[in-house]
């Protein structure tokens, strides 16, 4: 790496901590002498200032007798976002910055790819990228060291100690060729653009398809190139293969920042969906498009066959098999029903020692974040993947009505 390069990269990671002026989180401060300050709190040195209706008051921490944040990171990034222009490059990257001043380098990259999708060629969004995915890196080195050495001192052997971060094994997750046919049928076409890459040859055989001159089709962009092969159902397996698309679609962006994380931090843990010996396995850590994307093909496979049928569904009065993901009908997806406590789920988890549910209700935030999901992200009706990957544990549970 040349000097240049490196001043850039050290210059972007400085910016990170700039951007915590730009980007306040609301919040509420109370100083020992019972004042109490409401409005956008901003984290600097020594330092809080709050904003309040454009008036910034400067409060000294010594001076802080609580500091309460009154959103979720989650809600103020998708509000900042939404605040932006549809080109704003430059307000992505300082939202990255933003992001990643608060250590959520998931939302960072986000950002920063969705200024790419504006502008490719933006130097300050890449310089920027290699900055977050280098801090990624650190974190996941971080996780890894203290897993590693309590699992290694139970049998004294730390060689027997699989690092939290390691890469999974080859033919345990999907292969690239697989991501891309979850990302080429999640891209609904009424979703923002995202990065793509569209062969020549798939453009040329796709524009002599539709009887179209090649060089009128080559005039649109990108990303419109592969709106209108994607869209279209008599597109050839070839011409669709020859879509490249470099960036999640807005669903897994969505289940890659706000519902893996919760479900990992809850359900993928030693004891329970993490274990080499589960029945049903997730990936975790999942730092890796591979990882994210097999936890979301495993999920989306996921069935559970009952005796008897469920009310509202299927087309003689019920359904006899649930899904994991029931697009567009969250309240039956067991994602959610397995989050809930017993008493107030309708088809319980699966009775296991110590199992903790993830949600109280489905009014929790997390919960409505989750159903959100599913009932508007996802596409209803996606069609098939066709992709050839099993996972070594099976994804369909036997007929069962315990627990209902």
């Amino acid at each position: 790496m040349n000097i240049r390069r490196r001043i850039a990269i050290a210059a972007l990671a400085g910016t990170a901590c700039l951007a915590s002026l730009l980007f306040a989180r609301p919040g509420v401060v109370v100083t020992h002498s019972g004042a109490r300050y409401e409005g956008d709190v901003t984290e600097r040195g020594d330092d809080l200032i709050v904003s309040i209706k454009g008036v910034h008051t400067t409060i000294p921490r010594g001076d802080v007798a609580t500091l309460d944040y009154t959103g979720t990171f989650d809600d103020e990034f998708a509000r900042r976002l939404a605040e932006l222009h549809a080109d704003d490059v430059e307000g992505r990257l300082a939202l990255a910055k933003w992001a990643m001043s608060q250590r959520q380098y998931v939302a960072a990259r986000d950002a920063i790819e969705a200024a790419l999708v504006i502008d490719p060629n933006s130097q300050d969004a890449v310089e920027l990228q290699t900055v977050v995915r280098s801090q990624r890196r650190l974190e996941a080195q971080s996780r890894a060291e203290p897993r590693a050495a309590v699992e290694g001192s139970r049998d004294g052997s730390s060689e027997s100690a699989e690092p939290a971060n390691a890469a999974p094994l080859r033919g345990t997750t999907l292969s690239t060729d697989d991501i891309q046919s979850i990302r080429r049928i999640e891209w609904r076409t009424d979703d923002p653009p995202v990065r793509v890459r569209v062969d020549s040859k798939a453009a040329r055989s796709y524009a002599e398809m539709i009887q179209q001159r090649y060089e009128v089709f080559a005039t649109l962009n990108q990303v419109e190139q592969a709106r209108q092969i994607l869209s279209n159902p008599h597109s050839t397996a070839d011409q669709r293969r020859g879509v490249v698309i470099l960036s999640d679609p807005p669903a897994l962006a969505e289940f890659r920042r706000m519902v893996q994380p919760v479900l990992l931090s809850g359900c993928a843990t030693s004891g329970c969906h993490g274990s080499a010996m589960a029945s049903f396995r997730l990936i975790s850590p999942a730092t890796t498009d591979d990882a994210t994307y097999t936890n979301f093909y495993i999920l989306n496979s996921y069935t559970r066959h009952l005796d008897r049928q469920v009310p509202a569904g299927g087309i003689f009065g019920g359904a006899t098999e649930l899904r994991m993901i029931d697009r567009g009908n969250s309240a039956k997806s067991l994602l959610v029903q397995y989050s809930l406590p017993a008493e107030v789920a309708e088809f319980d988890h699966p009775k296991i020692p110590n199992y903790q549910p993830l949600f109280q209700s489905t009014t929790d935030t997390r919960a409505r974040a989750l159903t959100g999901w599913i009932d508007r992200s996802l596409k209803i009706s996606p069609g098939e993947y066709s992709i050839e990957w099993r996972p070594s544990r099976p994804t369909t549970l036997p007929a069962d009505d315990a627990g209902e």
